[in-house]
């Protein structure tokens, strides 16, 4: 089942942004309240692990990337004055 929301993010223009909480309300969910995940080398694309999580856990997973990502991106961090 393709979900049409995740399908139309591939279209986004370099700079905008969508809400955690839009991502969050677009995800299925299964009867238990969970969703699979998996984590995976970047570099060889292997898969490391897969795991079951609740909404709660994808939401903290989601702030604490965003969180990261905003620190990373930094003029401090990347060297630029």
């Amino acid at each position: 089942m393709l979900n049409r929301f995740y399908q139309s993010l591939e279209s986004i223009i370099s700079g905008e942004s969508i809400s955690l909480d839009d991502c969050v309300k677009h995800l299925t969910f299964n009867d238990q309240g969970l969703i699979p995940i998996v984590a995976q080398c970047y570099q060889s694309k292997e898969v490391l692990m897969q795991a079951w999580t609740n909404t709660s856990a994808i939401e903290k997973i989601l702030a604490h990337w965003a969180d990261n990502l905003l620190v990373a991106q930094s003029p401090s961090v990347l060297g630029e004055r």
